[in-house]
């Protein structure tokens, strides 16, 4: 067992290693990247807060100000311009990793959840991209995070501190627009305890009150100047669609396929085969244990499982009332880790069944991912590492 620890923490510096090189591979802006730098370097940096971003461009506008803000002093250098992105996404990694390590048991488990990162090009890639994507992926953890130790923090810390970290939590949404989908459920749990204990109940109006606050300069200073009509059109093939049942089933086998073949390499095309088959493992898993878990958890939003359950069916529910695009992949960034988890977790369920099954399949998908990682890395170390790399 120490020595899988050791291991484990091989692969964790793999990780940061890899991001690290990418960080300061400081290749050139791409289309996307050069879109928002230009909303950042286009006239003054409050003209964003009361007009639509340039070049059809979506970014969280406190957060792009920060960037902006950053970067100026640095003179719009490329390793300033990325330093939050890729500050989040290590933040990110490093809490999913604390929070694994808490809700699996098994070590094999723990070296085979840290290997999906380092075998996942986006979650690299977006670690050194002028995108919000990396801020998703942290703020979808911290929620995680939250929810995990809320019930303790509750016994533990005082009403006032408990406060604070409540108001700091409904305010994310001005950092991440992924923060939304993780707002409600502090907000039941705290409603699940008034009904228990009514000395909960200003603090439940007070996170409420704030994510109200929240989510009005949000619509104001984002949604209300954004291009979302247009973003609607662009993604059309990406929202679930009840126009007749076969569209319906099309888009979505779309939006699933998305969610389970994209989140390694998409070239050489047989590893989406392979993702398919594993990463769609995972999703069975969330889908059949979401609910249970939930049910275990004392009907407490607590455990990833249950909660990875109920922001998807948010992600369903607002791409069939055509708010949203559903599965794809760098929009949905922040939900790979949560899916990867079900994944591990799926392997392990199986040991239970039949240990040689088992076995075959673990293996298979340790050798899976140390495969793609070396591809991946190999790249990197060529100083060209793209969104869509071609390994090997």
């Amino acid at each position: 067992m120490k020595k899988l620890s050791l291991v484990v923490l091989f692969v964790i510096g793999w990780y940061l290693f890899m991001a690290v090189l990418h960080y300061f591979n400081q290749r050139p802006l791409w289309n996307d990247e050069a879109c928002v730098y230009a909303n950042i370097t286009n006239g003054s940096l409050d003209r964003m807060f009361h007009q639509g971003l340039s070049h059809d461009q979506e970014f969280p506008r406190v957060y792009l100000y920060g960037i902006g803000l950053f970067s100026s002093v640095f003179n719009g250098h490329l390793l300033a311009l990325r330093f939050f992105p890729f500050v989040m996404m290590v933040m990110a990694f490093l809490i999913w990793i604390f929070l694994v390590k808490r809700q699996m048991s098994s070590m094999v488990g723990v070296l085979t959840f840290v290997l999906c990162w380092t075998a996942s090009a986006p979650l690299i890639y977006y670690a050194a991209e002028l995108k919000q994507y990396s801020m998703d992926v942290l703020v979808g953890a911290i929620f995680l995070l939250f929810l995990y130790h809320q019930k303790s923090i509750q016994e533990r810390w005082s009403r006032w501190m408990y406060g604070m970290m409540l108001v700091v939590l409904s305010m994310l949404g001005v950092l991440s627009y992924a923060a939304f989908f993780f707002m409600p459920l502090p907000l039941y749990n705290l409603w699940m305890d008034a009904r228990r204990e009514s000395c909960w109940r200003p603090l439940m109006i007070v996170y409420l009150l704030f994510c109200i606050v929240c989510l009005s300069m949000v619509y104001y200073y984002d949604f209300r100047l954004s291009n979302a009509h247009l973003m609607i059109v662009y993604w059309k093939n990406y929202i679930i669609s009840f126009d007749s049942p076969r569209e319906f089933f099309r888009s979505l086998q779309e939006g699933i396929n998305n969610l389970i073949c994209h989140w390694f390499v998409d070239k050489p095309k047989w590893i989406r085969m392979v993702a398919r088959f594993f990463i769609g493992m995972g999703l069975l898993r969330l889908l059949f244990m979401a609910f249970p878990t939930f049910k275990k958890d004392g009907f407490r939003f607590t455990s990833i499982g249950s909660v990875a359950g109920c922001v998807l069916l948010e992600c369903f529910v607002l791409s069939a009332f055509k708010k949203i695009p559903f599965g794809v992949p760098r929009i949905y960034l922040f939900f790979a880790p949560m899916l990867l988890f079900c994944t591990v977790e799926a392997i392990l369920w199986i040991k239970k069944l039949n240990r040689m099954f088992y076995g075959v399949l673990q293996y298979s998908f340790l050798i899976f991912l140390i495969f793609i990682a070396l591809g991946i890395a190999g790249v990197i170390l060529k100083g060209d590492l793209g969104a869509e790399p071609i390994i090997w």
